[in-house]
């Protein structure tokens, strides 16, 4: 659901670009760009800002290791949904600037076009980050041993954390 989500919220956004192209190419590429940067933007400003402390009483209970999941795909472990949907907006904005970067090489404009590829390999990072199920799962499938680990480490947070909540819940108090 999220990844569909997340599309059908690109989409109005790629298609305002390309209505702007009708005026010209630049012009729909640095409205693109605009477009594409500061949703990179908003969502990178999520991922820190949201940072969970990790003196809490339920981080006690992780390893080193946890710890260090837990702080990279704190979004993706709280909010699995809401996490997917900023991951595939991202990667629909990649895709286009795929598209915007070789229109713009082909009409010469250079620099539009350096920054619409450049958007694709900048945000690859913060997708993975906000979706590690949906781009580590094949890998894992297929044996790769980070993505194992990362995996087992997201699924051991959440099962640490559901105990925690549950036993906060049994005691009466609040999370």
């Amino acid at each position: 659901m999220g990844t569909k989500m997340g599309n059908l919220l690109a989409l109005p956004l790629i298609v305002i670009s390309a209505l702007v192209g009708f005026v010209s190419l630049e012009a729909s590429s640095v409205t693109f760009l605009g477009i594409a940067y500061l949703a990179w933007l908003y969502v990178l400003s999520t991922h820190f800002f949201t940072k969970p402390p990790t003196d809490t009483p339920m981080c006690q209970r992780f390893t080193a290791e946890e710890i260090r999941a837990y702080l990279e795909y704190h979004s993706y472990i709280w909010h699995a949904e809401g996490a997917a949907i900023y991951s595939s907006l991202l990667n629909a904005l990649r895709f286009a600037g795929l598209i915007w970067g070789g229109l713009c090489f082909w009409k010469g404009h250079y620099w539009l076009g350096a920054a619409s590829i450049g958007y694709y390999f900048l945000s690859g990072w913060l997708c993975l980050k906000f979706n590690p199920g949906l781009y580590m799962s094949d890998a894992a499938q297929k044996g790769n041993p980070r993505a194992i680990k990362e995996l087992s480490l997201i699924d051991s947070i959440r099962a640490k954390r559901k105990l925690y909540v549950a036993e906060r819940k049994a005691l009466g108090t609040e999370e």
